[in-house]
């Protein structure tokens, strides 16, 4: 019989328990006590594969099931989206002229008054006699609203100041370490780049 998830659960808090207990207790100040963390080390590596294994036990059951229900609603999913985008590109564009021709309206009624071609107060009652551009409308199933948001967009890289720009660390550091490699060196391999070692330890088991 399986073991349950809080069962699993309890053995593996145990095992970690003790290993950082363990490691807590280490001090290495002779080759015996590094002798000892190497040990333990090992045992932490090994922990660490086991908790994997323990992890799985519970997580693969619940990624099939995910990855099963995302098979069958991505494709639903990736149409209804683009449904919905569809109609909302469709009322914006019919929004936006709407907004255009009021506009476009009230601007020749305002340049008929400047002209004397037309009275304030006459402007005024054609003004607001005009029909009101809706931005909220209310529906049986619901309520839809139009907004207007700031959005920014870079349309010339090249003007762009040096501060907003981000450095590719996965790029940069792959190519440090093959300048290092070619130039036989460590230190500034490309400007303003320092390829520099460092001691680390790696346990196998």
């Amino acid at each position: 019989m399986e073991n349950t998830t809080q069962e699993i659960t309890q053995v593996v808090e145990s095992k970690v328990k003790n290993a950082v207990k363990a490691v807590e207790e280490i001090s290495i100040k002779t080759d015996e006590d590094l002798q000892n963390a190497a040990t333990v080390l090992t045992n932490v590596k090994k922990l660490q594969k086991w908790l994997t294994g323990e992890k799985e036990k519970i997580v693969k059951p619940m990624r099939e099931a995910m990855n099963a229900a995302r098979a069958i609603f991505a494709p639903l999913e990736e149409q209804i989206d683009g449904a919905e985008k569809k109609l909302k590109s469709a009322m914006v564009t019919y929004q936006i002229k709407k907004e255009a021709e009021q506009k476009k309206k009230e601007e020749s009624i305002a340049a008929r008054v400047e002209k004397g071609q037309l009275k304030e107060e006459t402007a005024v009652r054609k003004l607001e006699a005009m029909p009101e551009v809706k931005n909220n409308l209310q529906t049986e199933t619901g309520a839809t609203a139009f907004n207007k948001k700031k959005v920014v967009r870079v349309v010339d890289k090249e003007k762009v100041p040096e501060e907003f720009w981000v450095i590719d660390m996965v790029t940069l550091r792959a190519s440090a370490l093959t300048a290092s490699k070619i130039q036989g060196k460590l230190g500034e391999v490309i400007p303003g780049v320092v390829v520099e070692e460092e001691m680390g330890v790696a346990a196998t088991v």
